[in-house]
């Protein structure tokens, strides 16, 4: 099969026509890069709205949390209060040794309890890294 005689400056001048230097894939890319600009702003939006949601159950969690914690604390404190009283009155008849562990060791496992406790709900240090974060973002 003999081969076509081409001429090479007319099949450059097409393929220069369809590269993608041409204004309508300039105007494409653009067109597309825009648009995956605006899914990105989109989805930063949708994370900060997930954010704020999450920082509002939280802050509700926490002041339910904080109410219980303090109504515990006045049940333990009036418990102590009632062992004490009850011991004076010489309704209760337990040894100063008992009486001495008992609330030095309730006492301790309590506000070891309740500090855990608040460590957790409060965490400040997480708080202090995201700001960092968003410092170092801006």
């Amino acid at each position: 099969m003999p081969v076509p005689n081409f001429n090479t400056a007319v099949l450059n001048s097409v393929i220069e026509e369809q590269s993608p230097e041409t204004g309508s894939f300039v105007q494409e890319k653009t067109y597309l890069n825009h648009e995956i600009e605006i899914q990105v702003r989109l989805e930063e939006l949708k994370t900060l709205q997930e954010h704020n949601k999450t920082l509002s159950q939280n802050n509700n969690e926490r002041k339910k949390y904080a109410k219980c914690i303090f109504a515990l604390t006045i049940v333990w404190a009036a418990l102590i209060f009632i062992i004490l009283f009850m011991v004076g009155r010489k309704k209760l008849d337990i040894s100063n040794n008992i009486i001495i562990t008992l609330i030095s060791s309730t006492t301790v496992n309590f506000f070891g309890f309740f500090v855990l406790v608040i460590k957790y709900l409060f965490n400040t240090e997480n708080m202090m890294i995201m700001k960092k974060k968003k410092s170092k973002s801006s």
